[in-house]
């Protein structure tokens, strides 16, 4: 994985995401989180269409040093078939794990972002995690560089567990 800041900027743009720096809610929000080395992102590209995400992880590092997703994006084009769209939270999830490992994260979570194409009642999250539910409590590691930005998942009571290392 290698950063590319030029195109990490308008990866929200992508996947049609509130964050885009073309929306009317947060655009600023894009710029803040990629001086604020407490979150992350990782994209997904289609291999037949190169150079363009289809699906996007929000992330960040919370106080106890586990790695939180905060949500999952994808392209509308890519969330028409169901089991595309699953299949896609599987790997991109299952990649979340193996970074949270990598970076030496006490654990790897799913934080409770009460919106998004994957998250609410009866949705993918929900199905798949429900059952893993922990407490959790905390905040993004290191506070915040600016007001806090669009980031409900922090500080809920509970998150999903995806894996605890030791």
């Amino acid at each position: 994985y290698r950063q590319n800041p030029g195109k990490q900027i308008f990866s929200a743009d992508f996947t049609h995401c509130c964050l885009a720096m073309n929306s009317n809610q947060f655009p600023h929000t894009m710029m803040e989180r990629m001086l604020d080395e407490g979150y992350n992102f990782i994209y997904l590209e289609d291999e037949q269409n190169p150079g363009n995400p289809m699906a996007l992880l929000w992330l960040y590092l919370a106080e106890d040093g586990s790695l939180v997703v905060h949500n999952i994006e994808i392209a509308s084009n890519y969330e028409r078939s169901v089991e595309l769209k699953e299949w896609v939270a599987d790997k991109m999830l299952n990649y979340a794990v193996t970074f949270a490992k990598d970076i030496g994260a006490k654990r790897a979570l799913i934080g409770q972002a009460g919106h998004g194409k994957y998250f609410g009642e009866g949705s993918y999250i929900e199905r798949k995690y429900g059952d893993n539910k922990v407490p959790y409590g905390l905040e993004k590691i290191g506070g915040y560089p600016f007001d806090k930005p669009y980031l409900d998942s922090a500080g809920r009571s509970e998150a999903y567990l995806l894996a605890e290392f030791k």
